[in-house]
């Protein structure tokens, strides 16, 4: 049995991209495995977030 159903909906990369609009200048993001490692792609021009992983660094950045 076959369907043709088309799922619809957002990327991981829509999300983040979607989600760094909302976090505010100077915020404190945490760098988690997923979705909120991508934020580091999409932050906004003129915007500034200090990161912090997983393991508790601060001052982290987008992963190259």
């Amino acid at each position: 049995m076959t369907t043709d159903e088309h799922i619809t909906g957002w990327s991981r990369e829509d999300m983040a991209q979607r989600l760094a609009q909302d976090i505010p200048d100077g915020a404190y993001v945490n760098l988690g495995i997923g979705i909120p490692e991508l934020i580091a792609r999409f932050v906004p021009e003129g915007r500034e977030f200090i990161y912090h992983t997983e393991n508790g660094l601060l001052g982290m950045g987008a992963v190259s």
